[in-house]
């Protein structure tokens, strides 16, 4: 059974459960790994583990699937045919939680400065704005503009990951519109995977224990302008592991009774 075919992208619900499994893992020690509240004789290989586990505390890997899964509604599903429920829908799942938590994050946090709700960026909420600006963004110009021009901007957002290297939350810009120009590229990649997606595990499939080495490689020696190849050697490895567990689920589950 194709991805086309089946109800649920059961690749993305194992994928989401590792990321959640590990991104709490990573808040759980990210006082040892960054943020320099506390200190450990095993604060280096904290640091070590989680650059394997959560590049970036897994962001990349979150927006990525939001990509891919927009694709598959998009495309597959065929929703959101019009601009006002759709971005109506966003609105109300994204924006929202942004202005309401984020505002009381602000007002209820000490020390947190007002200006960094301004920013884009008050506390973990910055996430819901970034992803709003991805998910309007990407359909409006995969609607008016074309793949080419997405295409476009996914690999100027390429140059600002390559530039910016790994901290992207130290830049400052109005309305927190760095914060897309950065994360942009994972979303429409992940958009352009689930499109493409046979031929991308295909690819997978014959480079398998090289993608792995590279990653290795990377995450190892921590390659600071090589991030962004990391991350996406990282997600695509995940996904690849993803659908292998998918499809020896597919060919164990018995059919259903109406089809006997």
């Amino acid at each position: 059974m194709t991805m086309t075919q089946s109800k649920t992208l059961k690749d993305v619900l194992y994928i989401r459960c590792f990321a959640v499994v590990s991104l709490v893992a990573w808040h759980s020690y990210c006082i040892y790994i960054c943020q320099g509240y506390a200190d450990s004789p095993m604060h280096d290989a904290y640091a070590r583990l989680f650059s394997f586990l959560t590049p970036d505390a897994n962001m990349p890997l979150f927006t990525f699937l939001a990509g891919y899964l927009f694709c598959y509604l998009l495309k597959t599903k065929h929703k959101y045919p019009d601009f006002r429920g759709f971005l109506k829908n966003k609105v109300h799942r994204l924006l929202v939680p942004f202005l309401v938590l984020g505002t009381l994050t602000n007002l209820t946090m000490i020390g947190r400065p007002l200006m960094d709700f301004y920013y884009g960026k008050p506390s973990h909420l910055w996430y819901c704005l970034m992803l709003f600006y991805c998910y309007v963004i990407c359909w409006l110009v995969e609607k008016f503009g074309g793949k080419k021009w997405n295409l476009i901007l996914c690999g100027l957002s390429c140059g600002v990951v390559l530039w910016r290297c790994m901290i992207p939350l130290g830049v400052n810009s109005p309305l927190g519109l760095f914060l897309p120009m950065y994360y942009y590229c994972y979303f429409y990649i992940g958009f352009l995977v689930f499109e493409y997606k046979e031929y991308v595990m295909k690819w997978i499939g014959m480079y398998w224990l090289i993608l792995v080495a590279v990653n290795f490689y990377l995450a190892w020696f921590v390659k600071p302008r090589l991030f962004l190849f990391h991350c996406l050697s990282y997600i695509l490895i995940l996904l690849y592991l993803a659908n292998k567990l998918e499809l020896r689920a597919s060919t164990t589950t018995p059919p259903d009774s109406d089809t006997l």
